[in-house]
């Protein structure tokens, strides 16, 4: 796949037989993870995620939705293996925001993340944590008007590459990264604002992004790619993922 493939759905729209039906393609590993769900929006956007994912990879790779299994792979990030007849393993993401669902497979590792502009927030003081200096003058500098977008822009790209990773969040790892405009040619990431649904998929150099419905407006999207904040000595530990690869 030279692409990562990416689908959204509305929580609202996944029926009580669409659950049901998730529900019998779970494998022991995915049960054991549903148990530990006790909240019943929480459980019905697992099932939905991975009922998502199992139907995006059948129309991508073949085969029937159900006999795609999904577990963990190698690198901690989900994996979806094929039916036998398929003969393929691809690398998924899911993220769930309010009432959207997303799903992103790719034959390479990726991460999505979704965020919904829903609230005021203070972005600047919730920055601070997590963004570069570099990112933190930016939003601070950014007209009001404008500073939601921008804060959501860095937070999501920030979490796909956490999940393209695999290592989960890590707030020191996040300041030390300078999310930067490029080219689609060397692009890492890719994201964009779709009446306040905020998405951002990270992958490999070179990334490309296609959606398999309508639902995104893609010319209005941006490339991003990743570089040290700083060249300070102590952050020499990090050279090695000024350009993430696995």
């Amino acid at each position: 796949m030279g692409a990562a493939t990416v689908r959204l759905a509305l929580l609202s729209k996944f029926s009580p037989a669409a659950e049901a039906e998730v529900l019998t393609w779970l494998n022991r590993q995915e049960r054991d993870r549903l148990a530990l769900i006790t909240a019943p929006t929480r459980r019905r956007q697992f099932l939905a995620g991975h009922g998502l994912a199992r139907h995006l990879a059948a129309a991508i790779g073949g085969g029937e939705a159900a006999a795609w299994g999904l577990c963990c792979g190698p690198h901690g990030a989900p994996i979806l293996l094929a039916p036998k007849r398929a003969r393929c393993v691809l690398s998924v993401s899911l993220s769930h925001r309010g009432d959207w669902v997303g799903c992103a497979i790719a034959g390479t590792a990726i991460g999505l993340d979704l965020e919904v502009d829903a609230r005021p927030r203070d972005f600047v003081q919730m920055a601070k944590l997590s963004f570069s200096p570099d990112e933190n003058t930016a939003l601070q500098k950014a007209p009001l008007a404008e500073r939601s977008d921008r804060f959501y822009t860095y937070w999501t790209l920030k979490e796909a590459q956490a999940k393209y990773l695999g290592t989960g969040w890590c707030a020191g790892f996040s300041r030390q990264q300078t999310f930067r405009r490029c080219s689609a040619e060397t692009a890492q990431a890719i994201n964009g604002n779709q009446g306040g649904l905020h998405w951002a998929v990270f992958g490999e150099p070179g990334l490309r992004v296609q959606f398999d419905s309508a639902t995104v407006d893609l010319a209005e999207s941006r490339c991003w790619s990743p570089t040290l904040a700083t060249a300070d000595p102590d952050n020499q530990a990090l050279a090695g993922v000024a350009s993430v690869v696995r």
